[in-house]
């Protein structure tokens, strides 16, 4: 009896469905491997009032300290990136100066772990803070009026203590000059009985 050997078609089409499986497993595998975009601060859409120094993004793995860049643009759409980039494992950070208060836009690009690049922009709102100089204006004028009515207490209770004793003085005088007075009518009186009883 002599072996019939499978058709060419048949094994092409047995190939064909073997390569379809394992692309169909494999494909997503390594789709699911490309690093994502865990965290960052500030936080995407998110407000502060303190103005941030740097740009701190979170990975779930870590990020190849190649090909990285993270872009930082003002509400004027000045870039605000100062210093160089640093990554650490699956964080990387990016410092920035200080700028105005408004939208900042941060765009970024990094490469995952398996050589893939990825990259995403997200945006935080930074607010006017209080400045310290317009607080320290503030508990100036506050001093200052304190010290002020402190002192127009103190110069009111000066004049009343000097009106007092003005009229202390005045009146201990008053009996000086009754004395007198008492002395002289006597004397007066004296020396006109004198008089009489000399005649």
């Amino acid at each position: 009896m002599t072996s019939r050997r499978p058709p060419t078609s048949f094994l092409t089409l047995v190939a064909l469905v073997f390569a379809t499986a394992v692309l169909t497993f494999a494909v997503p595998g390594a789709a699911q491997a490309h690093s994502e975009l865990v965290s960052s601060t500030p936080s995407d859409g998110g407000t502060t009032s303190e103005i941030p120094t740097e740009i701190v993004l979170e990975f779930n793995e870590n990020i190849q300290e190649i090909g990285n860049e993270i872009v930082v643009v003002d509400p004027e759409g000045t870039p605000v990136a100062d210093g160089e980039m640093v990554v650490d494992g699956p964080v990387v950070t990016q410092p920035i100066s200080t700028g105005a208060a408004g939208e900042y836009t941060v765009t970024w690009r990094v490469v995952s772990a398996d050589g893939h690049p990825i990259s995403g922009e997200f945006t935080y709102e930074l607010q006017a803070p209080t400045t310290v100089d317009e607080t320290d204006e503030t508990t100036e004028a506050t001093t200052t009026d304190a010290e002020e009515t402190t002192e127009e207490a103190s110069t009111a209770v000066e004049s009343g203590e000097s009106l007092e004793d003005e009229e202390s003085g005045s009146g201990s005088t008053v009996p000086i000059f009754i004395g007198l007075g008492v002395l002289v009518l006597a004397g007066v009186v004296i020396l006109v009985v004198r008089r009489r009883r000399a005649r």
